[in-house]
């Protein structure tokens, strides 16, 4: 009997196979109805009556679904990565629900934050990183294709993510420029630059606001000034404050991506592109034209300086004056590193932050002062009431009811706060990971256990942590892109922090070489 029928038969089911089509093929005609879909879909607007409350929240779960189609594998279900990502944008459900139900969504939030906080410290307190990860090179270059392990990496392919990448960049475009809802956050970036531009003092009132205080100054100097490009491209208007919030979305995106080429290769600074892109919080932001992803910006850009005491110190920097919340971080970024004298890491990680926040209060000093800073900043945002928080919510819920349980919250409220700066003090000398993830992982439980300390809450803090924590997951999870034999591109190099793999591919390149020069297979 002729074997040339069912072989026949077979070649093109095993090429399919070989493409991984048959296992593939429903995920990607999911992922492509979603980016048709994409553009479609109702945006996102604010309740009038009950900020941060949306209408048509709805929409978050399609894009939910299109980060989850990138980096979920149903045929690996147990993996600690999908809890993870679930967890992130199942903080979407608290958004999507706050219309209808303001205390469950809360008290879910709040419990998926616990989670998230205790994921990444876990993460960055993962010991002798080094050797696990020799231990998976290990298991590979001996057979790992008979071992039952899930696969590593996207389960679509780059140039799909990429293409999506387009679609989700034209959705943001669309969201913020077409958006109708204005709130307080981008007018008062957009005042705040109007009165750099026009020579006013930036802190306190101004001849204008003699009657009506609406404190619209309460942020850093950076967020301010991070708005001066676009009043002076769109004029005095909400146009400059979307114009703002979208650049520095992308502009996150771009760091991202960045970030993860440097460190895994493209396909990873593609996928997290493309996942910052896809969660829904950023088209929150973007269609209500908040300042977060200002800040979001400033951290992965701490990230991609982190290998110099220098440059991490001026990038801190940034990132503090444009919101308060990562002074919590600089314990942890003065000493970040491996190799050589801390105390040199640390007093050149001052110098450069002190130099870089000298600058940046420039505009605020030539017409004011510091106390009135102060003032207008801290002191307002230290003494503003209960809201939109787990605080608020058992506050609310159970002050005339329960009083002892409203008693209970606030031993319980004080107690976390005291934990959370213990944490802050206490992390840099805790053995962790030195690495990159390690850094973003460390960075993002400290951000998140700030802001269950918080009373007052809104949905777009959420971006404060968000893009640490893809860092982290995504580089955790992520296989380097090298030639067999080449060194790991996830190991730390003698400064302490991530190598090159651009540089390990051009390395291994030239071994090759070498090896066919010398009459060797390569």
């Amino acid at each position: 009997m002729s074997t040339h029928g069912p072989l026949s038969l077979r070649a093109p089911s095993s090429r399919l196979a070989a493409l991984g089509l048959p296992a593939l093929a429903p995920r990607r005609l999911a992922y492509l109805a979603l980016l048709v879909a994409a553009p479609l879909l109702p945006h996102l607007n604010s309740n009038a009556f009950f900020f941060p409350a949306v209408s048509n929240g709805w929409v978050c779960l399609p894009f939910c679904a299109l980060l989850l189609l990138a980096l979920i594998d149903l045929r690996a279900p147990g993996r600690r990565l999908h809890l993870d990502l679930l967890a992130l944008v199942a903080l979407s459900a608290s958004l999507a629900c706050w219309r209808a139900w303001w205390e469950w969504p809360m008290l879910l939030a709040f419990g998926l934050l616990l989670y998230l906080a205790a994921r990444m410290l876990a993460i960055a307190r993962t010991p002798d990183a080094e050797a696990a990860s020799r231990r998976g090179e290990a298991a590979h270059t001996a057979g790992a294709a008979s071992a039952p392990e899930a696969p590593r990496g996207a389960l679509l392919p780059r140039s799909w993510l990429l293409l999506g990448i387009a679609v989700l960049a034209v959705v943001h475009v669309s969201w913020a420029l077409s958006g109708t809802a204005q709130v307080d956050v981008g007018e008062s970036g957009v005042q705040g630059a109007q009165r750099i531009a026009d020579g006013h003092p930036l802190y306190g009132r101004v001849a204008s606001e003699a009657r009506v205080d609406r404190h619209l100054d309460t942020y850093g100097p950076v967020d301010y000034e991070a708005y001066l490009p676009f009043v002076g491209l769109a004029g005095g208007g909400y146009d400059a404050a979307r114009l703002t919030t979208l650049f520095f979305d992308l502009l996150t995106a771009l760091l991202l991506f960045v970030l993860g080429r440097r460190v895994r290769g493209p396909t990873c600074g593609v996928v997290l592109a493309y996942c910052w892109l896809a969660f829904p919080f950023t088209l929150y932001c973007d269609a209500l034209g908040l300042n977060d992803p200002i800040l979001a910006a400033a951290l992965v850009g701490t990230l991609l300086a982190a290998a110099s005491p220098l440059r991490r110190g001026a990038a801190a920097a940034l990132a503090v004056w444009v919101k308060f919340s990562p002074l919590a971080l600089l314990p942890l970024l003065a000493t970040h590193g491996a190799g050589g004298s801390a105390r040199r890491r640390v007093l050149r990680f001052g110098l450069a932050f002190a130099l870089a926040s000298a600058l940046v209060f420039v505009p605020a000093l030539l017409h004011g002062s510091l106390a009135t800073f102060a003032s207008r900043s801290f002191g307002f945002q230290t003494g503003r009431p209960p809201f939109v928080s787990i605080w608020s919510v058992l506050i609310q819920r159970f002050s005339a009811s329960a009083p002892s349980i409203v008693t209970a919250s606030r031993v319980a409220h004080g107690v976390l706060a005291a934990l959370t700066g213990a944490l802050a003090i206490a992390l840099p000398r805790l053995r962790r990971r030195t690495d990159v993830v390690g850094l973003a992982a460390a960075c993002a439980a400290l951000m998140i256990a700030l802001e269950l300390c918080l009373s007052y809450y809104a949905f777009s803090y959420v971006l404060w942590f968000a893009p640490l924590v893809l860092v982290a997951l995504i580089l955790d999870a992520f296989p380097p892109e090298r030639a067999v034999g080449a060194p790991d591109a996830s190991r730390s190099n003698g400064s302490g922090d991530f190598g090159d793999a651009r540089d390990l591919g051009r390395r291994a390149g030239v071994v090759r070489g070498l090896r066919a020069l010398g009459g060797q297979t390569a």
